[in-house]
């Protein structure tokens, strides 16, 4: 009985204060107090966007690319995760020039947009090459990573958003 109390409650402690193991170990190792006067640097926060649609939700697929980017420029160091369908956005063999909503940005132009704010964007290996994807046809800012630079991206993310 006390072996399993000693489990539980730290285990309610974290539950109960949101924090991963992670997060509690990293709080217990308090940093040197900065500098007087001197601005504490925040961490980047680092963000996968994950998206498996594509054409046929366009809704989707623009609301992705937009947050995305509204991420990047808002100083999160951003992945946009296409798998499934998704890995077609990628695909320079299909067209881009759709539009969704009232704006009069095309697909293609929120695309380029979120990689010029300095976004990435990675392929799973496996769903692109079953849409025939590779190195060749990338749109710019495109790669397909191994499966283990991919599994390292999403472990590294501070927060995971799915369309």
């Amino acid at each position: 009985m006390k072996r399993t109390m000693k489990v539980v409650i730290p285990l309610l402690a974290v539950a109960t204060l949101g924090l991963s193991p992670g997060s509690l170990e990293a709080q217990t190792q308090q940093a040197p107090p900065a500098p007087r006067g001197a601005q504490a640097a925040r961490p980047q926060r680092q963000v996968v966007v994950h998206l498996t649609k594509d054409a046929g939700d366009l809704h989707a697929v623009a609301m992705s690319l937009d947050l995305a980017q509204a991420l990047q420029e808002g100083g999160a160091r951003v992945t946009l995760f296409l798998d499934l369908e998704g890995v077609r956005l990628a695909d320079t063999r299909v067209p881009n020039q759709l539009g969704w909503g009232m704006g009069k940005q095309t697909i293609a132009d929120r695309y380029n947009r979120f990689v010029k704010a300095g976004g990435s964007v990675l392929l799973c290996p496996h769903c692109a090459e079953n849409a025939g994807l590779t190195t060749a046809n990338l749109r710019q800012g495109a790669r397909l990573p191994t499966p283990r630079q991919l599994a390292e991206t999403i472990l590294q993310a501070d927060q995971v958003i799915d369309y």
